[in-house]
């Protein structure tokens, strides 16, 4: 009955979470780390 009183704060953690472990899995996807390490050249 009270879903609309949860702290917002929770699904903003949510969808953070959910937005970093996606871009892991992408990057994972598209050849590991690597590019990373190179554009930190």
């Amino acid at each position: 009955m009270h879903r609309d009183a949860e702290p917002s704060y929770l699904r903003v953690t949510f969808w953070a979470l959910a937005f970093l472990v996606g871009t892991l899995l992408v990057t994972a996807l598209f050849g590991g780390f690597e590019p990373i390490a190179i554009a930190a050249r």
